[in-house]
């Protein structure tokens, strides 16, 4: 009898799939052909480094130490340097139910929603993973199960990642058992709907209970405040029944000045008045304190001094001169200064005849040279002197240049401080004879 009973059951598990037996190979991928380390490998389409497991697309990542993994000390992110396809194919016996459970979690970089997408047998769906408040201490790993119906005597499972970037959606502790529905009960036909929701396909519940008030299958459309069915993320929403504010409902309104407020607001269809009262009017203060409009050949004019400056101090001096009474050149401007002569040939040859270049002041009165410079015919800077007297012989130039006297023209800049505090710059050429 006893023989009779092993016989039956190790016929079970020849000719169809055992019931307790994890159809999934290697799914907690603690078995592989290189270690990934301490962090992680990258395994690319045609990788044998997962056993059981095939790379059919993109890449992943073999984890090991940069998370805690669910079981064991392996998991899998989906994407490596880019979005990855993970398969592995099992025996099934066609017509059988069968349930998937796995672990999901996410890479903790963005994107924020990780998207894996799960098919086999019968079954195909997408699953998402927020990482809000997660971290590589604790990604935070969630229990997924579906029921799935074998189409084929040998099934295969795929996880594809439809995260973008090198941070995707990580799985682990992959099992198939054979036979449970997804309420527990054996040869049980329920199964989870499209709003996750373990029910048999006939139960009139089925696909409604994450319906939208749109109609729509895990729709986001809700009543908003304004009674209509629209999307959170619709322009319209809220907005049907909103015053100009935005307020769903709200007594708002843009009033003539252009504002949106409430009709007994102390500043409706007053903040544009102008200084006279106008709405909308164009008059403002100037600068002299007058409400004038802009245009008013009066405007900031009632104050202005002499140079037109609204409040200004300057005034008109004995010379007919606009300054202000505390400028020292008040009053002098019309002071009389003397006559400037400037050769325009001199000849540096030691007979002690025009040997420098010399400026002469044809006046009693004091003045002084600010600034003497002469260039040569290609700008650079010859001979330069400031503050000195007329009378100072050796402050002028004499025509030598990096110890040479050469014969040519050249150019010069030279400023004049007369007696009244008024200068002048003269400018142009002198010729250099020997």
């Amino acid at each position: 009898m006893k023989t009779n009973l092993l016989f039956i059951f190790i016929f079970c598990c020849v000719t169809t799939v055992c019931l307790s037996q994890n159809l999934i190979k290697n799914g907690s991928f603690e078995i592989f052909t290189v270690d990934p380390g301490p962090d992680y490998t990258t395994l690319y389409p045609g990788s044998a480094v997962l056993t059981n497991w095939n790379i059919i697309n993109g890449t992943v990542d073999h984890k090991s130490g940069r998370w805690p993994a669910f079981e064991g000390s392996k998991s899998v992110d989906l994407n490596g340097v880019d979005a990855g396809t993970l398969t592995q194919s099992f025996q099934t016996d066609i017509d059988s139910v069968y349930a998937l459970t796995f672990m999901l979690a996410g890479n903790p970089f963005p994107p924020e929603v990780k998207m894996v997408k799960v098919t086999v047998g019968d079954f195909e769906g997408e699953f998402t993973f927020d990482i809000t408040g997660k971290t590589n201490a604790n990604i935070g790993w969630i229990k997924k199960e579906i029921n799935f119906k074998a189409i084929s005597s040998i099934s295969t499972l795929t996880f594809t990642s439809f995260s973008s970037g090198n941070a995707g959606p990580a799985i682990d502790d992959v099992k198939i058992f054979y036979d449970k529905d997804c309420a527990g009960t054996k040869s049980g036909k329920a199964i989870l709907d499209s709003c996750g929701i373990c029910l048999i396909p006939e139960d009139p519940l089925f696909n409604k209970s994450c319906v939208d008030c749109l109609g729509q299958l895990k729709g986001n459309a809700i009543i908003d405040s304004c009674g209509v069915c629209n999307n959170k993320t619709s322009e319209n929403f809220n907005k049907s029944c909103a015053d100009c504010s935005g307020v769903p409902n709200g007594l708002a309104i843009v009033d003539s000045c252009g504002l949106c407020l409430l009709k007994e607001n102390p500043l409706f269809n007053k903040s544009c008045l102008d200084c006279f009262g106008k709405l909308n009017g164009l008059a403002i203060l100037d600068k002299c304190g007058v409400c004038l409009l802009p245009n008013d050949p009066q405007f900031n004019k009632v104050c202005a001094d002499c140079l037109g400056t609204p409040n200004g101090l300057n005034l008109i001096d004995s010379c007919g001169i606009c300054l202000n009474p505390t400028d020292p050149k008040f009053g002098r401007s019309c002071a009389i200064e003397g006559e400037i002569v400037i050769p325009n040939i001199f000849s540096p040859n030691g007979d002690g005849k025009n040997d420098f270049f010399k400026i002469f002041y044809l006046s009693n009165n004091n003045a002084k040279v600010l600034d003497y410079i002469v260039f040569d015919r290609w700008g650079n800077i010859v001979y330069q002197n400031k503050n000195f007297g007329f009378d100072s012989e050796q402050s002028w130039w004499n025509g030598e240049s990096k110890n040479k006297i050469i014969q040519g023209v050249y150019t010069y800049l030279i400023e004049v401080e007369f007696e009244t505090g008024f200068s002048r710059k003269y400018f142009g050429s002198i010729t250099l004879i020997l």
